[in-house]
C-alpha cells in the first residue's frame, strides 16, 4: 500500500504545491486524506502476493507500453509469455536474509531450509 497509494499521493501533492496557490490546496489535501482513509479500510491482509521477481515486473510493465498503441500491442504477448516464464522455472532461494526494526536497532535474521540465525 506504501508503494501502490501514498507514494503516488505524495509525489502529487508536492507536484501540487509548487505549481498551485496554497489556498487552492486545501480541498485537494481533504480530497487525497478521504481516499487515503477509505483505501486504508480495505482488508488487506487476506492479499498476500509474495515477492515478485524484478524481471516479472518490468515485462509485465513492457507489455502494458506495447498494449498501449495499437501497432505494437499484437506483440505484448512476448513478454507476458517471457514473465510467465521466468515465474513458473523459478525456483526459490536456498538462503535468505530478514531485517527487523526492533525499538532502538535493527535484527537480521539469516535463514535456510526452516532454520535460522538472530
Amino acid at each position: 500500500m506504501l508503494t501502490v497509494v501514498i507514494f503516488p499521493l505524495l509525489l502529487l501533492h508536492t507536484l501540487a504545491v509548487l505549481t498551485m496557490d496554497k489556498a487552492m490546496l486545501g480541498p485537494f489535501d481533504a480530497l487525497l486524506n478521504s481516499v487515503y482513509q477509505w483505501v486504508n479500510t480495505f482488508p488487506y491482509h487476506w492479499w498476500q502476493i509474495g515477492a515478485v521477481s524484478i524481471e516479472v515486473v518490468t515485462l509485465g510493465y513492457l507489455a502494458l507500453l506495447l498494449c498501449v498503441c495499437a501497432v505494437t500491442r499484437i506483440f505484448a504477448w512476448i513478454p507476458l509469455s517471457a514473465g510467465v516464464i521466468f515465474s513458473v522455472l523459478e525456483r526459490s532461494p536456498d538462503w535468505q536474509v530478514d531485517v527487523f526494526d526492533v525499538g532502538h536497532g535493527t535484527a537480521v535474521l539469516v535463514s535456510t531450509q526452516g532454520k535460522g540465525i538472530l
